[in-house]
């Protein structure tokens, strides 16, 4: 986890003293975020896009009292329209300078936020994965590289030949967008960056989080503006795949980001042919019927996520997280199928509930329903509503595999199937 702090001037002038007072003020405080180093680059000669660079390792507390810093600080009230800045928490790559970031190739300046797994995709001469993304869109343009990376990225730069900064980011690290009536400031966290600027007196028009899948861009001389433009991501995990040696063939048309395509499908279908009911929360060994989205992966640590439907009839959108660890092998078979298991691990934070679901099993069609029906019950319960229902008025169980309990009626059935086709 690392921070990322930039604050861009909206007039045509250079920084005010309590401009720089601020950017300074939230590079200390992101500390918080990553201790191992800290690095700033600005632009120098007002308008213009020649850019400066300083960075040491060594935590922000002490990096803003060194007398380098204090000479940048100089630079920024006279000359500069923006100034980036970047607290290092070390994934990847030595605790040096070297290592610390921004790093810089040909007209890219850029600081990450982030780990990615196919670094040597873009470089196999650098020590750091935020270098070879640095490296590579250099080499291949920003486009190219954003839909290539695997991994978690929150990304600044600047780029001189077009002369323009440059902000994107995917779904697994945070960036903000605080906006007031005489700068852009972009933070890691939100509520840190808004603390400070109106503890400098300064109004906020507005902060929002930056878009997934879109870049932002500054352009030179004047900054008062900004264009979004969607982009292609990587798309993570998904089904269907093929594998050739090794080397996945996701075989989607368009590489949206997975994670927002997916929770629109869900909203859509979830409005076209439910009713938005929510019951109480799962409870530990409860069984939970959810569908399964995307794997992800953290190091050697993989599992599956997903979307319950809560007790009554729909998903409770944004409320809810789930997930489910085991192999790659494992986790694949139940992407993007309707499932079934217990409840293991619960876990509420910032108004969020994450479950950890084990014992997990994939729904059987209404036809396999028959084949596997308990002839000699003359009524069973549903386990995921809990009704009653009786066999000689004609309904058709679900006891999914033989292997387990779970009875499911042909009404929830139903839901689970108009939701999922």
């Amino acid at each position: 986890m690392c921070g990322l702090v930039a604050v861009i001037q909206k007039h045509n002038r250079a920084f005010l003293q309590k401009d720089i007072e601020i950017f300074t003020q939230i590079l200390f405080a992101d500390e918080v975020r990553g201790s191992d180093g800290t690095g700033i680059f600005y632009n120098s000669k007002k308008g213009a896009a020649h850019t400066r660079t300083l960075k040491h390792a060594v935590p922000a507390s002490t990096f803003i009292r060194s007398p380098l810093y204090e000479e940048s600080c100089k630079i920024l009230y006279n000359e500069s329209n923006f100034v980036v800045g970047h607290n290092r928490s070390a994934t990847k790559g030595k605790i040096n300078n070297e290592c610390t970031h921004p790093f810089r190739e040909d007209h890219i300046t850029l600081v990450h936020n982030g780990t990615i797994f196919n670094q040597k995709d873009f470089s196999n001469k650098v020590d750091v994965d935020s270098h070879a993304i640095c490296y590579g869109i250099a080499k291949e343009g920003y486009k190219e590289v954003l839909k290539k990376i695997d991994g978690a990225f929150a990304l600044i730069w600047f780029d001189a030949k077009e002369r323009s900064l440059f902000v994107c980011r995917n779904i697994e690290r945070p960036l903000f967008l605080i906006e007031t009536s005489s700068m852009f400031v972009l933070v890691s966290e939100e509520n840190m960056g808004k603390w400070i600027i109106e503890r400098n007196k300064n109004q906020i028009i507005k902060s929002e989080a930056i878009k997934v899948g879109t870049v932002y861009k500054f352009n030179l001389p004047m900054m008062r503006e900004y264009t979004e433009e969607k982009v292609d991501l990587f798309v993570p995990y998904t089904l269907p795949f093929k594998n050739h040696g090794g080397h996945r063939d996701f075989m989607q048309e368009e590489q949206e980001d997975y994670d927002t395509q997916i929770n629109e499908f869900y909203k859509k279908k979830a409005k076209e042919n439910l009713k938005l009911t929510f019951g109480d929360n799962y409870a530990f060994g409860e069984t939970i019927r959810f569908m399964g989205g995307v794997v992800r992966r953290s190091h050697k640590l993989l599992w599956l996520e997903g979307d319950a439907f809560f007790k009554g009839t729909a998903i409770k959108e944004g409320k809810n997280k789930l997930k489910v660890f085991g192999t790659e092998e494992q986790l694949l078979k139940l992407a993007l199928k309707p499932l079934v298991g217990k409840v293991s691990l619960s876990n509420f934070y910032n108004g969020i509930t994450t479950y950890v679901v084990s014992d997990v099993k994939e729904v059987l069609s209404v036809e396999k329903h028959k084949e596997l029906v308990e002839k000699e019950k003359d009524t069973a319960v549903c386990d995921w509503c809990g009704k009653d229902y009786p066999k000689d008025e004609g309904e058709v169980f679900d006891t999914g595999n033989v292997a387990t309990d779970y009875i499911i009626c042909p009404h929830c059935v139903a839901q689970t199937n108009s939701v999922v086709h």
